[in-house]
């Protein structure tokens, strides 16, 4: 009898871990979706503007040339973006690289975003990670089984970071990097300009290099910071833009390579594309 009593006793308590495990899949969804519904809501921001020629008057003649190329006449600006993604993430160089699939919700408006990422291990072992920025704060939440938190990090290094972060991926809803409120554009050469995002105290800075049609090919900022062994470095990083489609009659990069630069060297670290896009 005993062999069998011990067999139960274990797979009640397996159970017990399951029900767990279910339960905080559960809040982290919850919270997920409460973080996202945030992000999405542009309330008092929301406007109905279309993109005329004229927006672009006093702008670098590259940036003017790129929202030339990548906006017809009488776009109605985006308000909310939601976008799929697939591709490769590793951690380290010279690190395999895994599959990763991911929904990035963006609010066009002011500066906000909630990107949630499933990361395959292993069969049956997977990494949720959820970066965050809203309401001028950032922050990055990583979990095993979308269940135990594994880090979670915020701060000014991660309000910053994510701010840039959001800069650089405006291309995928253009009429946001019309000048605005928030944003600005300071000429540097025919092939290059610096677009700066203002949002409250934080402050983002990125160099955009453009090709002969107009398209963006390339983001740097060396204002963003990677994390270490449990600490923050500043370091570059750079985006190469690829594959231009047109959708809704926009047009925006469809593959996305990124990578650090430090004095170890080069590290790329991720490479993803885009497998849906839904404006409103």
């Amino acid at each position: 009898m005993a062999p069998i009593y011990f067999f139960f006793i274990i797979l009640v308590i397996l159970e017990i871990i399951l029900l767990v495990l279910i339960y905080l899949i559960f809040l982290f969804s919850r919270r997920i979706k409460k973080e996202t519904g945030r992000v999405m809501d542009v309330g008092n921001d929301h406007h109905v503007k279309i993109f005329k020629k004229t927006d672009l008057d006093g702008l670098p003649v590259p940036v003017k040339k790129y929202l030339s190329f990548s906006l017809p006449e009488g776009q109605k600006y985006i308000n909310k973006a939601k976008i799929t993604q697939s591709g490769w993430f590793r951690t380290e160089d010279g690190k395999k690289w895994l599959p990763i699939k991911s929904i990035q919700y963006f609010n066009c408006t002011r500066p906000s975003f909630a990107w949630v990422a499933n990361l395959k291990i292993r069969p049956m072992i997977w990494i949720t990670a959820r970066d965050l920025y809203y309401d001028q704060k950032g922050g990055l939440l990583v979990k095993l089984f979308s269940s135990i938190t594994l880090s979670e990090s915020s701060g000014k290094e991660i309000d910053i970071s994510s701010l840039t972060r959001y800069l650089a991926e405006m291309v995928w809803f253009p009429t946001s990097l019309i000048p605005s409120k928030y944003l600005s554009w300071t000429p540097i050469d025919d092939s290059s300009s610096q677009a700066e995002l203002k949002d409250g105290k934080n402050k983002a800075r990125a160099i955009f290099k453009f090709d002969m049609e107009g398209k963006i090919k390339e983001i740097y900022s060396d204002e963003r910071y990677r994390r270490r062994k449990g600490k923050y470095y500043r370091e570059s990083w750079r985006g190469f833009l690829k594959n231009y489609i047109r959708i809704n009659g926009i047009n925006i990069p469809s593959k996305i390579e990124a990578e650090w630069t430090s004095k170890k060297g080069t590290f790329k670290y991720i490479k993803l594309a885009l497998d849906k896009v839904e404006y409103d």
